[in-house]
């Protein structure tokens, strides 16, 4: 799904820039099918903590949530007024806090500095690594995965250690990941190797693989929309009205208004 952002940064009140961004954003919610996150070291004014992050490479801003924010007391750079446009025409504006923030590898090994709109939650919670003997096939290929169920609880989190509080754009990806990809045969899934650690995406072949896909599909279904299997087809139950329907809607409002103003009841019932 396609949004655009239009960027009004102010300052006193002022309108500085205008700056027009698309952002593709897709999320998968089912167990077996892992996005590429990882757990990264953030750092502000004095005050360090460890939160799961997910690349985004559709964005063209970097997110950070507003607790983590908040709770490691970043620095905030300004207000920017953010014009959201959803396909179809739908438009929503909001006000976003821009903050200064280091980002940092587990080990500290790489460090680097960047920038993030504060947002109130960033996606679902999305699933960590739990199969031990995946973990074990990774780390025989020398591949050390830090976003396992076991590091979770170390992360700062508000409801569950499985939140995302960062999400990092595509030129941040572009400047972090390396050369280094491992596939693993038998599994849809493949490890790439990032500046910051290692990262997976794809899904891991289960026991059952109808069984899977069918879960896969329902739980996409309930994040989508509360409504029947059938209206997620139709453009209108994501709010996208063409020309056909909004005409359609005006001729039958005048419709019905024409008729209760001119049908009465006669006194023999007709």
């Amino acid at each position: 799904m396609y949004f655009s952002n239009i960027n009004l940064v102010e300052n006193n009140g002022e309108i500085k820039d205008v700056t027009e961004n698309k952002v593709l954003t897709t999320r998968s919610c089912s167990d077996a099918v892992h996005s590429q996150t990882l757990i990264v070291g953030i750092s502000g004014k004095g005050l360090k903590g460890y939160e799961r992050a997910l690349f985004d490479t559709g964005s063209q801003n970097t997110y950070i949530n507003k607790y983590a924010a908040k709770m490691l007391k970043l620095e905030n750079l300004r207000t920017e007024k953010i014009k959201h446009g959803l396909f179809g025409g739908v438009e929503m504006s909001e006000n976003h806090n821009r903050y200064r923030l280091n980002l940092s590898s587990l080990d500290d090994k790489f460090n680097c500095q960047s920038e993030a709109l504060d947002q109130t939650k960033i996606c679902a919670s999305l699933p960590m690594i739990k199969k031990e003997k995946f973990i074990k096939v990774l780390e025989n290929k020398g591949i050390y995965i830090s976003d396992v169920r076991q590091h979770g609880y170390h992360c700062l989190f508000e409801e569950n250690p499985e939140e995302i509080h960062l999400l990092l754009r595509a030129d941040t990806a572009a400047c972090l990941f390396t050369e280094r990809i491992e596939h693993f045969p038998g599994h849809k899934i493949a490890a790439f190797e990032t500046k910051l650690g290692w990262t997976l995406m794809g899904r891991l072949k289960s026991k059952n693989e109808n069984i899977d896909s069918s879960q896969s599909v329902f739980s996409l279904s309930l994040h989508v929309s509360d409504v029947k299997l059938s209206d997620l087809w139709r453009l209108d139950a994501i709010g996208i009205l063409t020309e056909d329907d909004k005409t359609k809607s005006i001729l039958e409002e005048e419709t019905r208004k024409h008729f209760l103003e001119t049908v009465k009841r006669e006194n023999d019932g007709r």
